[in-house]
């Protein structure tokens, strides 16, 4: 393996980078004040991130969603909301790498993921000509029933907590708070 380069299972190579969390597009946040070296290991235990790097092929963007899921099952997240993060990865995956990159093998996917205790955060940015989300037809509407258009947006919606778009639509960030379980 090469430095640089992290192997996820047999499928792909991914190139690693350190991840600076700021959201796509948006200007540098002012500084977090100082933590105590307690405060500043605690917090490292308890949240893991990464930034990737894949091709725009569909079997990578499955091996980053599995490497995620894994990562969720193993905090104890529910049931209920590790299969509405599965569901809402796939389609900003999929969404990303087909409408976005057009399947263009020089174009590629960065991922961004941050997992704590309670909340798991992932930037999926392509580089595509973007949309704009707010012209998506809503798939509810009797005139869309049949369409395709639109169903992903709305189930990524109804399953976490928040889902923003950003850089004209290149970058969609997916946030779920953790279920009680029972809820």
């Amino acid at each position: 393996m090469r430095a640089g380069l992290v192997e996820v299972g047999s499928l792909v190579p991914f190139q690693l980078k350190r991840w600076d969390p700021q959201p796509c597009g948006e200007p540098r946040r002012p500084a977090e004040p100082e933590k105590s070296p307690l405060e500043f290991a605690q917090e490292m235990t308890d949240r893991e991130q990464f930034e990737i790097f894949i091709p725009s092929e569909t079997a990578a963007g499955q091996a980053v969603q599995d490497r995620i899921i894994q990562r969720l099952e193993a905090r104890g997240f529910t049931d209920r909301d590790v299969f509405g993060i599965r569901l809402s990865l796939e389609e900003a995956l999929v969404n990303a790498i087909k409408h976005g990159n057009g399947m263009d093998p020089s174009k590629s996917v960065r991922v961004c993921c941050q997992i704590d205790t309670e909340t798991v955060v992932v930037e999926i940015e392509d580089e595509g000509d973007g949309f704009q989300p707010e012209e998506v037809p809503d798939p509810t509407a009797e005139e869309n029933l049949e369409r395709p258009c639109g169903r992903g947006i709305m189930l990524m919606r109804a399953f976490m907590t928040r889902v923003e778009y950003s850089d004209h639509g290149k970058c969609v960030t997916l946030e779920k708070r953790r279920s009680v379980e029972g809820e």
